[in-house]
């Protein structure tokens, strides 16, 4: 069977999600960064790699993104992909939801 994708926050709380090592993302989001947030569940000052798996287009070929989260403060996560090349901070609420992506996005409304 293929991977499963999660489509929402909710579903992150799944056995099935929190167990795979690998996730095909579809694109870089809130709710992407959420569930790996959430199920990492790192305390401050923790970190811990991750691996994605990277569909490039228009070639169709899987590539594996080693990745890193780590927990900077209460709130405050920090992203790493690309051997520290990509770098951004990420700001969640209370529930662990991605608000703000430094220097790309922040919810309005949340």
């Amino acid at each position: 069977a293929g991977a499963t994708i999660p489509s929402s926050l909710s579903e992150c709380r799944r056995p099935e999600q929190r167990r795979r090592a690998v996730v095909a993302r579809r694109r870089s989001s809130g709710s992407t960064r959420s569930c790996r947030i959430r199920r990492l569940a790192l305390a401050v000052g923790q970190s811990a790699p991750v691996r994605a798996a990277w569909l490039r287009f228009p070639e169709l070929s899987l590539e594996p993104l080693d990745q890193r989260y780590g927990r900077s403060a209460e709130g405050t996560y920090v992203y790493e992909s690309r051997g520290g090349q990509f770098r951004a901070e990420l700001a969640v609420n209370d529930v662990g939801f991605v608000t703000r992506y430094a220097g790309f996005w922040e919810a309005e409304g949340i």
